[in-house]
């Protein structure tokens, strides 16, 4: 097993000290996948991140968006 670290940069930063011990670099994309989920659920209009899974001091994987932005539909109500 090793310890994975995943940082997150951008509107909200977050700097993992404690990390997570996962079999291998397959299982921590996996859970990566699962923060980057979790975390886009609470972005609002304007906020960006970067998610970096860390293992021994080297990148392993990152995940990012840019600026999110919402337009709202336009509703034709006449009829």
């Amino acid at each position: 097993m090793t310890r994975y670290f995943f940082n997150v940069g951008g509107s909200r930063p977050f700097q993992d000290t404690l990390g997570e011990e996962l079999l291998d670099d397959n299982a921590a994309w996996q859970a990566a996948l699962d923060i980057a989920r979790h975390i886009a659920a609470s972005l609002t209009p304007g906020d960006d991140y970067r998610l970096e899974v860390m293992n021994a001091g080297r990148l392993i994987h990152s995940i990012e968006t840019t600026k999110v932005s919402y337009t709202p539909a336009l509703v034709d109500l006449s009829h």
